[in-house]
């Protein structure tokens, strides 16, 4: 009866492992369809047979018998456990309300009543918070100010989504503002400015009284909006993609920077994952929990306005000297539309909102900024280009994979993005159109670094499952890796396991490869984003891979290895200067290196280290901003020639 049931359970593990569907994000390495017809019935056959041969011999042979049933039952446990992991992965797949990548069909957006009351009053507190503080930057001195007065119904434009029923109460505490948002049955959230919180930003649980909380008023329109100012002159520095350019390297002559070169010190409110944009004599940044979006200037470090979006800044924000866009939204809610994301553009002198837009799925990779209008990508991969002045809508696509947390390259007309999991496109800035689209089978990640571009060349980084490893490299991972990625080849779950990060480089023109980088072996695994963008001069290369906690220097051109350095655990780009690469870590530590043989030259000390925000420069002076959201401004002739306090010569 025992060999009967074995039988039975290998043979409809084989039918289903025969007529199975991918599932999941993990790499497939057994095979699927028709591919893997031949190789389950053989296994299905083996088994059988071999368990008939078994009992037709068991009284002449005992021994043998006995060891032919262990290996027979030992030999059905992989494909019964191989059909049994993929067949709990299609039950957890089926009954979840969200996945990942994202799916439109999971998605809530614009249905925010569908929401549940929680998910309502979250949503309907930062809506308002965003209403009531752009509403007023611009209008005082005052960065602090919050209008209208306490007890006056709060005006929210009619085509921002906003939950039916939902009443805001406003109230001071100290030198804290709360804006306080309750559904019909009587669900709150709070958020608070200053943030008391990354992501709890209200420090109490005891709300307004009923009484004060207001329905609020709906406004046709979207924003005030004026006529965009001028250009700025030719010499004005403006920021139109994620770092600067499509190489990465930030300005490199004096001239296009401040004269000045005073070093200060500013606060933010809130944690930063993002470097800082520059634009004309502004610094921008956008804060990761509380979405607070600020300019300071970039000689004295005042602050020179303050506002907010809906929901959590991850990238850079770009600039034309003229506005500045901020993509919004979250690493978990906002993906499905359970949580506000979106596209804000402001006013980059005064910070005065242009106008605000609500996407179906977060905005993370910030955007790019052309011809008099803005292009950026949601999570469920659907790219938009939108007036910089009105926001109305100019044309609209969908890529083959989300646009996660990797920033957009544009060369020219071009714009390239990496994609969730394993694919890079390129389409046109001007009409959106589909230049080429590459998959990359097996790769993971690609929609979490961003491209860089030099010349005809886009290099990207991707991480690497056990179906992109040659034998040699498989051979070089530590023992404890290659079991983990054999049995999570065999027996997946929904963390998969990869083996480490690959650099790659392609044709801009039609995306065919050029060159491909060995594999470099993960050492820890990179909660979130796990970038890995490259920076690029026609004689240099230098990338960060958070994953094998590697710094590597190499030849653009052929991906030649020139030197490696560990990290220091960053994941933020580096930056090559003056002939200099400076890699700022999360452990506080920030290396300055000859960008060619890899020499460290100097070490800068902190308390507090920086996450995903590399460090940006207008060619004279150096900007950092660390994870509690501090930014500092030194000269980078002073670190490069390692003079001061806090830095350390080699």
């Amino acid at each position: 009866m025992l060999d009967l049931a074995l039988v039975v359970l290998t043979g409809v593990a084989a039918l289903y492992m025969m007529v199975r569907s991918p599932v999941g994000e993990f790499f497939e390495l057994l095979p699927i369809g028709a591919a893997g017809i031949p190789l389950y019935l053989l296994w299905f056959a083996i088994i059988a047979l071999g368990l008939l041969w078994r009992r037709n011999t068991s009284g002449r042979t005992t021994a043998r018998a006995g060891l032919a049933k262990v290996l027979l039952y030992a030999a059905s446990v992989p494909l019964i456990g191989a059909a049994a992991t993929r067949g709990l992965l299609v039950y957890q797949d089926q009954r979840a309300d969200e996945h990942w990548p994202p799916r439109f069909s999971d998605n809530r957006h614009p249905f925010v009543d569908s929401l549940t009351s929680q998910q309502q009053a979250q949503w309907a507190a930062h809506v308002a918070e965003h209403a009531m503080i752009t509403a007023s930057v611009g209008t005082t001195d005052s960065a602090s100010a919050i209008t209208p007065a306490s007890g006056a119904a709060l005006v929210i434009p009619a085509a921002w989504p906003m939950p039916s029923g939902v009443r805001i109460a406003r109230r001071t505490r100290a030198d804290t503002v709360e804006l306080w948002a309750r559904t019909a049955d009587g669900a709150v959230a709070c958020v608070a400015r200053p943030s008391a919180h990354e992501h709890e930003q209200c420090n109490t649980t005891v709300g307004p009284d009923t009484g004060a909380y207001l329905l609020p008023l709906r406004s046709a329109a979207d924003a005030v909006i004026a006529p965009l100012a001028p250009y700025p002159d030719s010499g004005a520095l403006t920021w139109p993609q994620y770092r600067f350019d499509a190489a990465r390297i930030m300005p490199s002559d004096h001239a296009a920077g401040a004269t000045d070169s005073t070093e200060w010190t500013a606060h933010m409110d809130g944690p930063a994952r993002s470097s800082v944009s520059l634009a004309g004599n502004l610094v921008l940044i956008g804060a990761h929990g509380s979405g607070s979006v600020e300019a300071f200037d970039r000689t004295t470090g005042e602050r020179r306005w303050q506002t907010r979006v809906p929901s959590w800044v991850h990238m850079d924000i770009t600039s034309d000297g003229r506005t500045a866009a901020v993509g919004f939204g979250d690493n978990a809610l906002s993906f499905t539309g359970r949580a506000p994301s979106g596209m804000s553009v402001f006013d980059v002198q005064t910070g005065r909102l242009r106008w605000t837009h609500f996407d179906e799925s977060s905005v993370m990779s910030g955007a790019v900024i052309r011809d008099n209008a803005v292009v950026y990508a949601t999570a469920l991969g659907v790219v938009r280009r939108r007036s910089l002045e009105t926001g109305a809508l100019l044309a609209e696509d969908s890529l083959p994979g989300g646009v996660v947390m990797a920033p957009a390259a544009m060369r020219g007309d071009t714009v390239v993005y990496g994609l969730e999991h394993d694919h890079v496109c390129a389409i046109l800035a001007s009409t959106l159109k589909r230049v080429w689209c590459r998959r990359f089978e097996g790769m993971r990640m690609m929609g979490h670094a961003a491209p860089a571009i030099l010349g005809n060349m886009v290099v990207v980084t991707a991480s690497q499952t056990i179906g992109n490893l040659s034998w040699s490299e498989f051979r070089g991972l530590p023992l404890r890796l290659q079991a983990r990625m054999i049995y999570g080849s065999l027996f997946p779950n929904r963390y998969y396991e990869i083996a480490g990060q690959r650099v790659l480089a392609l044709r801009l023109s039609d995306g065919s490869s050029v060159w491909a980088s060995r594999n470099y072996t993960k050492v820890r695994n990179v909660d979130g984003h796990t970038a890995g963008t490259s920076v690029l001069t026609d004689s240099a290369g230098l990338v960060v891979l958070p994953q094998a906690n590697v710094v590597v220097g190499f030849d653009p051109h052929t991906g030649a290895e020139r030197w490696t350095a560990g990290a220091h655990l960053a994941r933020g780009p580096a930056l090559i200067t003056n002939g200099r690469a400076i890699v700022a870590g999360t452990d506080g530590k920030t290396e300055v290196r000859d960008v060619m043989s890899g020499a460290l030259t100097c070490t800068m000390t902190r308390g507090m280290g920086h996450d995903r925000a590399g460090p940006a420069s207008d060619g004279r002076m150096l900007y950092f901003v660390d994870r509690a959201g501090m930014l500092e401004r030194i000269a980078i002739d002073r670190l490069l020639g390692c003079r001061g306090k806090g830095l350390t010569p080699a």
